[in-house]
């Protein structure tokens, strides 16, 4: 009596099957050289079987590694978004100058030109730090911190690029590019708004070309809805205070060449 291959394939792989031996099953099955034909669906469901668990390992760790991912991104980011600036050097938004008299020289305090409403003043000597200027309210709430500008001794490119790494990895992204088009002036700005609604803008820049703006790398953080207050205030009592008429003109007509000599260039 002649035993068909097939068929004695196909009975030892039942009892494969029954002592759990699916390995070997398998490993038939992959071979692709044996058709059993009665135990067909029998086989093919029991192959199935083993390389579906065998294909979910790896994707349950695929689908874990990129939750794992994706959680830290999102922290990361939520991190960055939360972080508002508030103070840099030693000086803080929104504290009054009065608490800063050993970091600053109280005599070189003015009024910025056009704004009455708000005077600087030059810090002292702090490492890390060329020059600086803290503006500060003198009408809403006098010698209030509304800004803070300084400029760092390094004034490199390679410092401000590393400085600029530093500041996205703290506050994010910049919100707006406030450079030039052709990058001689490189500035970026930053917005934020603080748990108590203050609105607070911070742009760090690299500059060493173009005369008109600061040479080297300088940082500015301002409270601007602060520095809005201190404005209405001024005008509120500019508007109140009487008006003194212009006297220039008195007694000189337009005809008079001794009057357009002061408008004309010679």
């Amino acid at each position: 009596m002649r035993v068909c291959p097939e068929a004695g394939l196909h009975e030892r792989a039942k009892r494969d099957a029954a002592k759990g031996q699916s390995g070997t099953l398998l490993r038939a099955g992959e071979g692709g050289q044996t058709r059993l034909i009665d135990g067909a669906t029998f086989v093919s469901d029991t192959i199935g079987l083993n390389t579906n668990r065998e294909g979910k390992r790896p994707m349950k760790k695929k689908i874990m590694l990129g939750g794992i991912v994706l959680f830290f991104l999102f922290q990361g980011i939520s991190l960055a978004q939360t972080t508002t600036p508030h103070q840099v050097a030693g000086f803080t938004l929104g504290k009054n100058i009065a608490d800063h008299k050993g970091m600053v020289k109280m005599e070189t305090s003015i009024p910025i030109r056009y704004m009455g409403y708000v005077n600087e003043v030059e810090i002292s000597k702090i490492g890390g730090f060329k020059s600086g200027l803290i503006a500060y309210g003198n009408c809403v709430s006098p010698g209030r911190i509304v800004r803070i500008k300084l400029k760092y001794a390094d004034s490199s490119k390679k410092f401000y690029n590393y400085l600029f790494k530093r500041f996205k990895v703290r506050f994010g992204k910049p919100t707006e590019w406030r450079g030039d088009s052709f990058h001689v002036l490189t500035a970026w700005k930053w917005s934020f708004s603080d748990q108590e609604n203050n609105r607070i803008s911070m742009i760090l820049q690299h500059n060493t070309k173009d005369e008109e703006q600061k040479i080297g790398n300088s940082l500015k953080l301002t409270m601007t809805n602060l520095f809005e207050e201190e404005r209405v205030c001024f005008e509120r009592k500019e508007r109140k205070a009487p008006e003194e008429p212009d006297k220039s003109n008195q007694g000189k007509g337009s005809q008079d060449p001794a009057y357009w000599d002061r408008f004309i260039p010679r």
